[in-house]
């Protein structure tokens, strides 16, 4: 079950950062009082020199996410750009999904964050328009994020951030898809401008989709606000 409020709009807030830079943007995330957050370890795809141009040197990364009411999420969006320094190479991005509905508890859990939080003057963060960016998330059979990326450099993209991942399914779901469709996944992440979004998508389902041994799926998220991604 959803539950849909017009009156509290949220956002999802993830942090693909530096190893180095965990500690500090724990310390960022405690700031806010969240009781609740998921961190996972990931990998980046990019090559050395794009590596510099995203602020993400080295291959290994920390991932972090969490569902905030929207002005939570842009003020700790603020913290971590200034904090973490994401303006600066070998730092990460943090970024910021809409969502259209959520749990009726969990909502009640993130109002509660929001009245606890000293009452200031609404400053809206400058939001991009018509979303200029989008995180396309891909995923598939495991050991086949290369070739995702591949597909998709060849597309446009620039990099992208893959972790491993299982895949839960009652028998109705593996009649469905096959039993070819394996539990244990990798979720590719990739952002990229909105104007490159559908060519990459198109070229991850035809090289990886599911009538390809990979056996994989592709959504779209759009991002209104992002920080760290420097061109």
């Amino acid at each position: 079950m959803t539950a849909e409020r017009k009156s509290c709009v949220f956002r999802i807030l993830m942090l693909i950062n530096n190893k180095k830079l965990t500690p500090k943007a724990m310390h960022l995330f405690e700031t806010e009082n969240i009781p609740i957050h998921k961190q996972f370890v990931a990998h980046g795809t990019a090559n050395s020199d794009m590596m510099d141009i995203l602020g993400l040197g080295g291959t290994e990364k920390d991932v972090m996410s969490v569902v905030l009411p929207k002005p939570n999420a842009d003020r700790l969006l603020k913290k971590l750009c200034d904090g973490l320094e994401l303006t600066q190479k070998n730092s990460g991005i943090a970024f910021t999904i809409p969502l259209s509905g959520i749990s009726r508890m969990f909502m009640k859990l993130c109002e509660q964050i929001n009245d606890n939080q000293e009452k200031e003057p609404s400053k809206e963060m400058e939001t991009m328009s018509e979303h200029k960016y989008s995180v396309i998330a891909a995923t598939v059979n495991q050991g086949y994020s290369e070739e995702v990326m591949n597909a998709a450099r060849a597309a446009g993209a620039r990099g992208g951030t893959y972790f491993h991942n299982n895949c839960i399914m009652n028998e109705d779901g593996t009649g469905f898809f096959g039993s070819d469709f394996n539990e244990e996944k990798e979720t590719v992440l990739i952002i990229t401008e909105q104007d490159k979004k559908l060519d990459i998508m198109k070229a991850i389902c035809e090289a990886c989709g599911m009538h390809t041994e990979a056996k994989g799926f592709v959504i779209s998220m759009p991002i209104d606000n992002i920080m760290g991604l420097n061109s």
